[in-house]
């Protein structure tokens, strides 16, 4: 791996090391490069927020780069499948929905699927909107192990926006049950669905 990196480091400005946890990435890049180069762990929560905020501002503002140098090294993350722009759902490009992209790390195992999220301009969001044979399902994710009505208000209003198009939500959570809280939410935990 060391010569790996080392080969690539001298013609790249800049390197992503990606692996298990605490298998030595860190310790790798500070022996290759000792005081020469800066390197961001994401195992750092603020650099890992900051990463999926503004990704563009993170390399580009650390790095010194342009931002269409930034944008190019993003497209080739995301065209190696290590990095996922999870877009916006929006069908009417009238309405005011915010429209700019998430950033996920991505898995290079996963196959790739229509996945978007939805979110209107007065704070009206949905984790996950996955279309399929011109159906949408909306997801909600809760970190509750009781699942409140309340939580799936959001689920409710993005199926009155699209209709028979959009299947009943289905809201995430962390505790055991499955339940219905209304006729077209079904609460159910995360690790059921996986």
């Amino acid at each position: 791996m060391e010569d790996a990196l080392a080969a690539r480091l001298r013609v790249m400005p800049a390197a992503v090391v990606t692996g298990a946890r605490q298998t030595g990435k860190s310790t790798l890049v500070e022996h290759l490069v000792p005081g020469r180069r800066r390197y961001r762990s994401l195992d750092d929560f603020d650099v890992r927020d900051a990463a999926r905020r503004d990704p563009e501002a993170l390399p580009g503002g650390d790095v010194g780069l342009p931002q269409p140098t930034v944008r190019r090294w993003l497209n080739l993350l995301e065209t190696s499948y290590l990095l996922v722009r999870l877009p916006a759902y929006a069908v009417n490009r009238t309405k005011r929905l915010v429209k700019s992209p998430r950033v996920f790390w991505g898995d290079t195992g996963a196959h790739r699927v229509g996945l978007a999220y939805w979110r209107t301009t007065i704070g009206e969001e949905v984790d996950f909107v996955i279309e399929a044979g011109g159906e949408l399902l909306p997801i909600e994710v809760k970190a509750t192990s009781k699942p409140r009505l309340a939580d799936c208000a959001h689920l409710r209003t993005f199926r009155q926006e699209y209709g028979r198009k959009a299947r009943a939500g289905l809201l995430l959570h962390t505790g055991q049950t499955v339940e219905w809280l209304t006729p077209d939410v079904p609460a159910v935990p995360w690790w059921r669905v996986l």
